[in-house]
């Protein structure tokens, strides 16, 4: 396994990807958990070259406690390397964010349209920049024929589509399933910075999407009824400080006024000082269904 730590390796390595076939990246912020390790075994399966990223942006994290908990767990990256060799990754790229982004650094990616109006851009608008400009980097300088993600990283999801669509990228996109716990929290760059009792609260998360989505099965289509039956599970947990519930188009993110063949049930909140973001997916035909 390589691992590579410097832009120009990485270009230059990049360069003589086509003699070898296709090419798989999987970014992460370099919190592995079993999610990753799913996404790493269909990019091992699918083409011939595996390429992990370890990179994370601290414009990403939404506070200081959610970054120095990243920092500690950064401690760990010897353990994430034997992991990913013996996952039989081919490369590592982990720069270090003075490479990414120097002192004279000055252009970034700002979403507009429905992505800068969607709830999570109106409380954090520097994250989705972080990530967008972090994305559109991270494909140039590795070049991959598809990027694989989790679907439950949803703005990612979104920014790397409309990244791919407006820059004319030629890669493809590849969403795998979220993957859950025995408890349904879904793994995530967060999930390892938990504690076992923030751990226990954050089922909270999980319990208000499910609550959202069994209205909506029973019948349910009133947006209101739903977010408020949501906000409460969350609320009814101490060690949770809710940011917000939403109904969102599951394509473009914008919040939906009314109810009609699908939406996208989304929840944030802060669990002690981690913040979670969860999500789960309805539709007509699982009402249907039911």
């Amino acid at each position: 396994m390589r691992v590579i730590h410097e832009l120009w390796e990485m270009t230059e390595t990049a360069r003589g990807w086509l003699s070898g076939g296709a090419v798989a990246l999987v970014p992460t912020q370099g919190s592995l958990h079993p999610g990753h390790l799913a996404l790493i075994e269909a990019a091992r399966r699918e083409c011939e070259i595996c390429v992990v990223s370890l990179f994370a942006d601290p414009l990403q994290f939404t506070s200081p406690e959610e970054l120095a908990r990243h920092l500690r767990e950064q401690g760990t990256r010897e353990h994430n390397l034997r992991l990913l060799e013996r996952l039989g990754v081919d490369v590592v790229f982990a720069p270090e964010r003075e490479a990414m982004y120097p002192a004279d650094f000055a252009t970034y990616v700002s979403p507009a349209g429905t992505l800068a109006e969607c709830i999570e851009a109106q409380l954090y608008p520097q994250r989705l920049r972080a990530i967008a400009t972090t994305a559109c980097k991270l494909l140039m300088l590795v070049r991959p024929d598809i990027t694989y993600i989790l679907r439950s990283d949803v703005y990612t999801v979104a920014l790397m589509r409309r990244l791919v669509q407006d820059f004319n990228i030629d890669v493809s996109i590849a969403v795998l399933p979220e993957q859950r716990d025995a408890d349904g929290l879904a793994y995530s760059e967060s999930y390892p910075l938990l504690t076992q009792e923030e751990r226990r609260a954050a089922r909270s998360v999980y319990s208000s999407l499910l609550t959202g989505l069994g209205l909506l099965l029973a019948g349910e289509r009133r947006p209101e009824a739903v977010l408020q039956a949501m906000e409460q599970v969350i609320k009814a947990e101490p060690l949770a400080r809710l940011e917000y519930v939403a109904l969102c188009d599951p394509e473009t993110l914008a919040a939906l006024e009314g109810l009609a063949d699908r939406a996208l049930l989304l929840a944030a909140a802060r669990i002690g000082g981690i913040r979670l973001l969860d999500s789960l997916l309805w539709s007509q035909d699982q009402s249907s269904a039911s």
